[in-house]
């Protein structure tokens, strides 16, 4: 079977290749075989890869230094986990050179690859910072970089940023319950990071329905600031108010000229990451500042005739600010807020804002108690002719 796998990672039509139109080629079929391999046999597999890599991973065909890269791949998630650590610290030197491969197959492979260590392997980055800084110094470094490589290069990098932080955080909870993330492996790097990806999501040709590398961007930025470590919390602070800004020139800025679609999305990524500092306590507001942030959220609400989830999730958490710190302008926001609250309870149709909106009206319930209850009485009847449907 190793043979076998061997030939069509060896000898490749590169014609016939280019002519598949789903590009799904046996090379990649014989990746999914070695893969399934790695989880149910002896580890001779990691061997066989890893002679693959030693003989191959500089051959001057590009097609076949691909192959090496979808084997490398295939194996990470194999359940010899000892044996494929032992190879990563080993390959990870060649794969950095690799991201700048002049082939971009190769160089997205790679990414590829990357990508699975980062989704596999957090705990081998891990202690790397241990036993050889510098390489991981070197291995970051070289991620951020060439995060303004290709566009297939850069959306497989980008979620190794996810993968770090959320392998990360549960290794930190599941040996620390209730616990602050005190650091982590990219707190040194966290302020570049940032700034990298914000860079990305407002690039106009980072936007792409299909491949969309921009809101992938935006999403991380979310999670860096959801996930934040306790010696990262001053540098995500320094970018607060440059993303309230963004999002109150969405109605505005060029950028998104009469695309409603793309102005949308980036809508919802903005006001997710606000909403993230502010369920993390990143940022403390003033009274002026609550109001001002409440307002663009208002705005945009009126702009598009309609709530949308992250906006209502967001204001949700700065009425719930005002009642804790502010209480003499509660009640005028509160029922502002609560117009709004009832649009999203009446999308029924639209389930994911519906079943958002249900979830603020519960907790609004549990925190505002007797100041809650004349506008739940006005929505009770909505609510419980959701139930009928």
């Amino acid at each position: 079977m190793l043979n076998a796998i061997k030939f069509h990672f060896l000898n490749r039509n590169k014609q016939k290749e280019k002519d598949d139109k789903d590009k799904f080629t046996n090379a990649k079929r014989a990746a999914i075989v070695l893969k399934h391999i790695s989880q149910c046999v002896d580890s001779a597999v990691i061997d066989f890869v890893f002679d693959l890599i030693r003989d191959y991973v500089t051959n001057e065909d590009s097609i076949i230094r691909e192959s090496v890269y979808l084997a490398f791949g295939s194996i990470l998630q194999t359940i010899y986990s000892t044996s494929v650590k032992g190879i990563i610290e080993v390959a990870l030197p060649t794969l950095i050179g690799s991201l700048t491969d002049k082939s971009i197959d190769v160089s997205s492979s790679v990414a590829w690859v990357i990508r699975k260590i980062t989704q596999y392997h957090t705990d081998c980055l891990i202690n790397l910072n241990n036993n050889n800084p510098a390489l991981l110094e070197e291995f970051v470094l070289a991620i951020i970089k060439n995060l303004s490589s290709n566009k297939r290069v850069v959306y497989q990098l980008i979620d190794c940023f996810n993968n770090i932080m959320d392998n990360t955080k549960t290794f930190f909870e599941e040996a620390h319950p209730g616990a602050s993330l005190p650091s982590c492996i990219l707190s040194k790097y966290y302020s570049e990071i940032i700034s990298s990806l914000i860079t990305i999501a407002y690039k106009k040709e980072s936007y792409d329905p299909e491949n969309n590398i921009a809101l992938a961007a935006l999403y991380a930025v979310n999670n860096l600031v959801d996930s934040c470590p306790l010696d990262c919390v001053d540098f995500i602070h320094e970018y607060f108010s440059s993303i309230v800004t963004a999002l109150d020139n969405t109605s505005c800025n060029e950028f998104f000229m009469e695309e409603n679609e793309k102005k949308y999305y980036y809508q919802e990524n903005l006001s997710a990451i606000i909403n993230s500092y502010l369920i993390r306590e990143r940022v403390v507001l003033n009274k002026e500042q609550c109001l001002y942030l409440y307002g663009i959220v208002e705005k945009i609400f009126k702009e598009r005739n309609a709530v949308y989830q992250s906006g209502l999730l967001l204001c949700s958490k700065i009425v719930i600010f005002v009642y804790r710190n502010y209480i003499e302008s509660f009640e005028e926001i509160l029922q502002n807020y609560c117009n709004y609250l009832f649009i999203g309870v009446s999308k029924w149709e639209e389930s994911g804002t519906c079943s958002i909106a249900l979830g603020i009206v519960t907790d609004f319930i549990r925190e505002l108690d007797e100041y809650f209850e004349k506008y739940l009485n006005e929505m009770f009847p909505k609510i419980y002719s959701i139930g009928k449907v």
